[in-house]
């Protein structure tokens, strides 16, 4: 299994999305944020999993599956480190 390292960005999206759910249940958010991270330690034992988006920097996807259009996190893996770099909503627009 690799390192799993979450940048500050990655820390700050958790955030955002566990206290935009957490507004309207507390339940749901809890739901959400154990999904998310159970993806991103499934990525560490497995980071081949993602579809390669940016060949240059190794850029990755993994969709998160939760409610009606999940999240998706945005990953490289190298050096023996899985290292999530954004967590998006399904609905909120991306770079790839």
């Amino acid at each position: 299994m690799q390192q799993l390292i979450w940048t500050r960005q990655a820390r700050a999206d958790l955030q955002h999305h566990y206290d935009y759910l957490l507004s309207f249940n507390q339940q749901s958010a809890l739901r959400a944020l154990r999904a998310i991270v159970k993806a991103a330690r499934q990525l560490a034992s497995t980071p081949e999993l993602g579809v390669v988006i940016d060949k240059n920097s190794g850029l990755r996807k993994w969709p998160v599956a939760f409610g009606k259009t999940g999240y998706v996190i945005y990953y490289i893996s190298m050096s023996g480190q899985v290292i999530i770099a954004r967590v998006y909503h399904g609905r909120q627009s991306r770079p790839y």
